[in-house]
């Protein structure tokens, strides 16, 4: 991964969602979808936490973010992991 590259995030985040385009797509009007966060490769400004395994980013490594979110490098993917969708019951 180099410098502006688009990338995702392994770990899936939840949102809550609801609408036709989810009946259509999945059969269910409401649930929960789970997506990865898409983050840009970027130097680090400063110095960062991972937000998902706690590991150090220190000031000019190279890591994911999206200016609110920021990921070491083993905590992203240039691959999208598949949407997950978990309807309401």
């Amino acid at each position: 991964m180099k410098l502006g590259d688009v990338v995702y995030s392994k770990k899936l985040h939840p949102r809550r969602v609801s609408g036709l385009v989810y009946k259509q797509q999945y059969g269910n009007y409401t649930g929960i979808l789970y997506r990865p966060a898409i983050l840009t490769i970027r130097k680090a400004s400063r110095y960062y936490v991972c937000e998902d395994c706690f590991r150090e980013i220190h000031k000019g490594t190279l890591h994911g973010s999206n200016f609110y979110t920021h990921l070491c490098l083993n905590c992203v993917t240039d691959e999208e992991p598949k949407p997950e969708f978990v309807p309401d019951h």
